[in-house]
This record gives C-alpha cells, structure tokens and sequence, in this order.
C-alpha cells in the first residue's frame, strides 16, 4: 500500500524527521535501520506519516487529511475499495500485549503505546476503540489506559455481539478491552475472530507489540523460544481482515511481531534466530503474516507515538499526541499493575532497558517537530 505523497513542505520535514526519532538505535542493536528500509520500500513513503495517512482516511476519508493526497497519487486500489463507496466505519481494533514467560506477565512495550494510541483515535475520530489481547496483559493494559484518561471496560469474547455493539452505538465509554483465550487451537480462534470483525466491522486492525506466528504457525520471543502456550494467536484477526480489505497497520521493533511479514526476509538475513529458532518447529522466530502498512521503530511504543504526532498534523489538533507526563503516568501504572520490562522481565520503569527518561524526550521532540510543522501550515 503506498501513500499519498507529501506536497506539503512543513508535513514532508515533519514526517522525515518523526521517523529518525523513532528509529534511533539507542542500545545499537544494529538491525533497526535495515528493518526500517525494508518496510519503508514496501510503502515508498515515511512510515509513520504513512501510516497516520491510512488511518486517517479509513476512519474519516473526507477529512481534512484528503487534500493532501492528489489525483495522480492515490491510495492503492485494495484501499479505496475498503474504503467506498458505502459510509466510512467508525471502529479500530488494536492488538498489544507480549507476554514475558519467567514473570507471567506483559512487557511494557506495547502496553503504554496501545493505551496512548486509544486515547489518539478517540480524540481524533471520536471512536471507542477495541482493545484485544490475553487475560494475563488486561489489569497493566487497563491501568495504562487509566493513567491516560481512557476509561476502558473489560468485555468477555465468548460475549462480544451484543456488548460491544451497543457500547459502539451509545458509547458510554472510551474503550473496550477483550481478552482471548491463550493456546487455542486455529479453529477456535477463526472463530472468535470472525464473529469479532463482523459485529464491529472495523474501519482499521492495528497490532503494536504483539507476538505473530512464523510460518510454521509458531509464536516465539525475541531470543527464539516458542510463547505458543501462552499467547493468543490473533494473527487471524489480520488474516481475516486482509481478505475483508480492511487496512491494517503494524508496529514492532525486530520483526517477530504481528504483521511484519513484510520485513521477514530481512530479519532472516540480518539475524540467525531469523532462520531457525531455539525451539523444535526450527523455522525463525520471523513474522510470516504481512500487514499493509509496517512501522518499524527502535521501540514499538515510541513507533507509536510517531504515528501519532503524523496523525496530529493530518488532522490539524496537537492534542491527538500525547504529553510526556501522559507517557510516564500510563508507563507506571502499567508496571504497578504488572508489567515488566520486555528485556529484563523486572518490574522497573523503563521499555526495552531505556527508562522512562529515553521515551518522554522522545515524545517531546516529537512535540516540537509538531508545533513546528503547525506553525508553518
């Protein structure tokens, strides 16, 4: 799916610069640069501005991100027939939540951005969005979307129809959180999923920080142990979106999260695990199920918080990214409710072993570049 083109000077700097910010390689893991070439050729544009154009224009198409796309440059066909010509969907699914074995417990990366990008879409579109994810990852992901003044209520799967569909016509709330049963077998799921996407019938499907199967069907970490047993497969719910035209949208930092099928041969020329994995299904810990559009970052959250400062400047309203002091709020409510960090499986306040510190001056950049952009408009 490649993006409109940027005829805006202020946007096109703005866009360039967001995406530095969210691949600058901290910890010099030295795989962040050729992930992020490899998707951005998938889409021939800045990634987070991409992605920030597709939801945009898939939650709001006669918004006023619309007079930047021209004639001559327009969405792929796939996404303007999701598109039109019926009435535009208000809904977007987000999946999060990787579970860290030796604590039982979610990381934090994925958590805080999944929380701050509800909060974004709800102030940007006016939605509720749907949160999906395990039973084990819903006390951190909730307390985060607390701490970020996202009110977000807990809704069973095996319930979904008729919940849900009246929380999205007479929204009483601000989200929606459904945890799926980890382990189950793809009929199950399949499913879950269907029923899911046919009573929300969503605009978008975005995963940030989520396990996605290899090709075997494998869910693995990042130092290529099989998470099968204890993740929920919802790669199904981008499959099954795929095949519906629905746009979705990935996140992740090393390319064995959901939907970075599309940097999966260059996460298996850059890495051993990409090709075979520590576990018996000795295929690699690389994503096999591709999203349209993929977001690679040096840290999922801070991928995410890209998307969102694009988003702003689409859609003319600063308030859509988050501030700093939001950040460390859902960050430490997040790891007071369990998460820990990713890498470390400590309770501590930091993402990926950068502490809090790394990602509010992050955010706050990503501000500056914003106003900077808005003043110029």
């Amino acid at each position: 799916m490649k993006a409109p083109r940027i005829t805006d000077d202020a946007l096109s700097i703005a866009a360039e610069t967001i995406d530095r910010l969210i691949s600058l390689d901290f910890r010099n893991r030295g795989i962040t640069s050729r992930l992020y070439a490899a998707a951005r050729e998938h889409v021939g544009a800045p990634l987070a501005y991409t992605a920030a154009s597709v939801i945009a224009r898939a939650l709001d198409p006669q918004g006023p991100q619309a007079a930047l796309a021209t004639a001559a440059d327009p969405l792929a066909p796939a996404a303007q027939a999701t598109l039109a010509p019926h009435a535009p969907r208000k809904s977007a699914i987000v999946c999060t939540g990787f579970m860290i074995r030796s604590a039982g417990q979610p990381e934090t990366d994925g958590l805080t951005g999944a929380a701050l990008l509800a909060r974004g879409l709800a102030a940007a579109f006016g939605i509720v969005p749907v949160l999906a994810t395990e039973e084990a990852a819903v006390r951190p992901l909730r307390a985060a979307c607390a701490a970020a003044g996202v009110h977000a209520t807990v809704t069973a799967i095996d319930a979904v129809a008729t919940p849900i569909a009246n929380r999205l016509a007479n929204p009483v709330d601000e989200a929606v959180i459904l945890p799926f049963p980890i382990g189950s077998d793809p009929a199950t799921l399949r499913t879950l999923a269907t029923d899911l996407l046919s009573c929300i019938d969503p605009s978008v499907v975005i995963a940030i920080e989520r396990p996605g199967a290899n090709r075997m069907g494998v869910h693995h970490n990042s130092r290529g142990q099989s998470i099968s047993d204890i993740v929920a497969p919802l790669d199904e719910l981008f499959t099954q979106a795929t095949a519906a035209r629905v746009p979705t949208i990935a996140i992740g930092d090393l390319g064995n999260e959901l939907g970075m099928g599309v940097v999966a041969n260059a996460l298996r020329e850059l890495s051993p695990l990409g090709t075979r994995c520590a576990c018996p299904c000795g295929a690699g810990i690389a994503c096999d199920t591709p999203a349209d559009v993929t977001v690679i970052g040096a840290v999922s959250d801070d991928a995410a918080y890209g998307i969102l400062a694009c988003l702003a400047t689409l859609r003319g309203n600063v308030s859509i990214l988050p501030t700093p002091d939001m950040l460390r709020a859902a960050l430490r409510a997040a790891v007071a409710a369990g998460a820990v960090d990713g890498l470390t499986g400590k309770s501590e306040y930091s993402i990926d072993m950068l502490g809090e510190a790394i990602h509010c001056a992050l955010l706050g950049l990503m501000g500056a570049v914003l106003a900077c952009a808005t003043s110029q408009a």
